[in-house]
C-alpha cells in the first residue's frame, strides 16, 4: 500500500482531512496532499489486476479498521451499562430507606425538643439537603451513561461524576456518624428517653445507612474506571484488521444483559427490606386491621434496639388504657410491652407513640422498642421472628379480644 493508498483508507474511515494528511505522513514521511487530476480516457483496456508473490490482497482499503475506536466504543458501552445500574440501585435505597428514615427522624428529634436535639435536627436537614443533590447526580449520571453508550461523551465524564457522587456519599456517612454521637454522647444521653446510655456505642461512619450507598458506588467506580481508561482513543490509528460490528454488538449483549440482572437485583432487594420474607398477618376482628414492618436499623447486641413499627390501617381507634400488645421472639417467652412513659418503666419492651390524645387511630403508627432486655440481636440466623398480638382489653368485664396477631421478620 503507498501513501496515497493509506490516506484514502483513513478519508474512508471518517477521519478528517487535515488528521489523514498527519497520520500519513507519520508512516510516509514524504508525503504531500496533491490535487487529483482527472484520468486521460484511454483506448486500451486496463489489463486484469495480477496478485505479486508474498502480498495477499485480502487486505483491502474498506477493510482496515481501527482497532481501538472498535473497542472504545464496545467498553463505552459496557462501562454505561454499568453506571446506570449503579445509580439506579442508589436511587432506590437513597429515596426508599435513607431519606425516609431521615424524614421520620427530623419529626421525632423535632418533637423532643431541647438544645440537644435541635442541633441534631439542623444536622439531619442538612444530610436531607445533600440527600436530593446526590439524587440529582445520580440522575446526571444516567444521563451520562446513556451517552456514553452512544459514544456521544468523553471518555473521563462518567468516572468524574461517578467519582464526585461518592466523595459525596463518603462526606454524608462521616458528618452523620459525628452528628449522631455529638447528640448521644457529647451533648449527653437524656436518661429519661434511653434507659441505658452509658452503654450507647459511638457510631462509625462505616455503618451508617448512606455509606452502603458509597460502597456500592465505590465498586461500580473500579469497573467503570478501568473500562473508562481502556476506551480512551488512542492518538494513532491502528492498522489491524478486525470487525467493529462483533465488538459492538457483544458489549450491547453484555450491557443488556447488566442492566436485566442489575434491575432485578435491585428490585428484589428494595422488596426484602420494604416486605421481608415470613411476615405474616391474620384477618383483624371487629373491623380492625393492623400492619407490621421492621426497623431500619440493624440488630445489634444493645438492649435498647427499635424492634418493628406497626401501624393501624383499619378500624374505629383505640384507648391505650384499653390496649394490649405482647410480643414472642424466636417462640420464647411472652413479654407485654406497656407504653412508654419515662425512665420508671424498665424491663421486656415498650411502646413508644410521638402524639398526645391516648389513642391509637387509623393512620398511625407505634414503635415497639427492647427495654433493658436484650431480645433480640441477629445472631445465628442474622434475624429474629416476632409474633405481636395485638388486644382490646375490657377492664369491666376482664376480658379481652384478640384483635389480630402479626408475625413480623426483625433484621
Amino acid at each position: 500500500m503507498d501513501a496515497q493508498e493509506y490516506y484514502q483508507s483513513l478519508l474512508a474511515q471518517g477521519y478528517k482531512s487535515e488528521d489523514s494528511v498527519a497520520f500519513t505522513q507519520q508512516h510516509y514521511p514524504g508525503f504531500t496532499l496533491a490535487p487529483t487530476a482527472e484520468a486521460a480516457p484511454s483506448q486500451m483496456p486496463f489489463p486484469a489486476p495480477v496478485q505479486m508473490p508474498g502480498i495477499s490482497t485480502e487486505t483491502g482499503v474498506g477493510q482496515i479498521i481501527v482497532v481501538g475506536k472498535s473497542k472504545g466504543k464496545a467498553l463505552g458501552i459496557i462501562s454505561g451499562s454499568i453506571g446506570i445500574v449503579m445509580s439506579i440501585a442508589i436511587l432506590v435505597w437513597m429515596t426508599q430507606m435513607v431519606n425516609a428514615q431521615t424524614s421520620d427522624n427530623i419529626d421525632t428529634f423535632s418533637d423532643e425538643g431541647g438544645s440537644p436535639a435541635e442541633t441534631l435536627v439542623s444536622a439531619l436537614k442538612t444530610l436531607q439537603f445533600l440527600s436530593y443533590l446526590s439524587i440529582a447526580l445520580l440522575v446526571g449520571t444516567i444521563g451520562i451513561s446513556i451517552l456514553t453508550m452512544l459514544k456521544k461523551s468523553k471518555w473521563w465524564y462518567l468516572p468524574a461524576i461517578t467519582f464526585t457522587v461518592l466523595l459525596l456519599l463518603v462526606g454524608m456517612s462521616y458528618y452523620t456518624a459525628i452528628s449522631v454521637n455529638q447528640y448521644y454522647h457529647d451533648e449527653g444521653c437524656d436518661s429519661e428517653i434511653y434507659s441505658n446510655c452509658e452503654e450507647m456505642k459511638y457510631t462509625a461512619m462505616w455503618d451508617t445507612d448512606v455509606m452502603f450507598s458509597g460502597y456500592c458506588n465505590g465498586f461500580a467506580l473500579i469497573f467503570i474506571g478501568l473500562l473508562s481508561l481502556m476506551s480512551k482513543p488512542k492518538p494513532n490509528p491502528d492498522e489491524t484488521i478486525e470487525k467493529e460490528e462483533v465488538w459492538v454488538k457483544a458489549a450491547w449483549v453484555i450491557a443488556i444483559i447488566v442492566m436485566i440482572f442489575g434491575s432485578m437485583a435491585t428490585f428484589m432487594v428494595h422488596s426484602a427490606f420494604m416486605n421481608p420474607i415470613g411476615n405474616e398477618a391474620n384477618s383483624g376482628v371487629n373491623g380492625f386491621e393492623f400492619s407490621g414492618v421492621d426497623d431500619e436499623a440493624f440488630l445489634d447486641g444493645q438492649n435498647n434496639n427499635t424492634l418493628l413499627h406497626i401501624t393501624m390501617d383499619q378500624g374505629s381507634g383505640l384507648n391505650f388504657a384499653s390496649l394490649s400488645v405482647k410480643i414472642v421472639v424466636d417462640g420464647g417467652a411472652y413479654w407485654r410491652c406497656e407504653l412508654y412513659s419515662g425512665s420508671d418503666s424498665d424491663g421486656g419492651c415498650v411502646i413508644y407513640q410521638d402524639w398526645d390524645d391516648h389513642r391509637w387511630d387509623v393512620g398511625e403508627e407505634i414503635t415497639i422498642l427492647e427495654n433493658g432486655d436484650d431480645l433480640c440481636d441477629g445472631s445465628g440466623s442474622g434475624y429474629c421472628k416476632v409474633v405481636v398480638t395485638i388486644a382490646e382489653i375490657d377492664y369491666s368485664s376482664g376480658e379481652g379480644t384478640v384483635l389480630q396477631v402479626l408475625t413480623i421478620i426483625v433484621y
